[in-house]
């Protein structure tokens, strides 16, 4: 298609607009299928938004809150895991539709779900500094 779109000759045939508007109607809806999926794996929804929150009231949380009081107790790490929790991003706004504008203000593609793996994480996190989560995802 690449190829015929620069003759004239090819745009101006009916058949061929037809074929080039079924094609870019297809990367349309795959480019749309892509983005909803990178969303999804970036932004927490409902449900995991819920799971956040009781997460975060875990009573083994406040017991870990307790101990790291403690000296020699591994504070820091508490923290960091505290700190990813807390800035886990939250979007209910995206929808579906596909004729509404392509990009989404807040998203960040990222790699893999905010969720995933934070239950078998606490409170073993990795070292994550506090400015470097804030800059992968900026405030909104």
């Amino acid at each position: 298609l690449l190829g015929r779109i620069t003759n004239p000759q090819h745009r101006a045939d009916a058949g061929f607009q037809r074929t080039l508007t079924q094609r870019l109607t297809e990367l349309k809806e795959g480019y749309r299928e892509a983005y909803l999926a990178l969303h999804a794996r970036a932004r927490l929804g409902a449900g995991e938004d819920r799971r956040k929150d009781a997460l975060n009231r875990d009573p083994r949380l406040r017991q870990l809150r307790s101990l790291a009081s403690l000296e020699g107790m591994p504070k820091q790490q508490l923290r960091d895991w505290e700190d990813r929790l807390l800035g886990l991003r939250t979007c209910f706004a995206l929808t579906p539709k596909p004729q509404l504008r392509p990009l989404h203000p807040r998203l960040g593609a990222g790699g893999d779900h905010p969720l995933q793996g934070r239950r078998r994480q606490h409170p073993r996190a990795r070292r994550r500094s506090w400015t470097g989560s804030r800059r992968r995802c900026p405030a909104v």
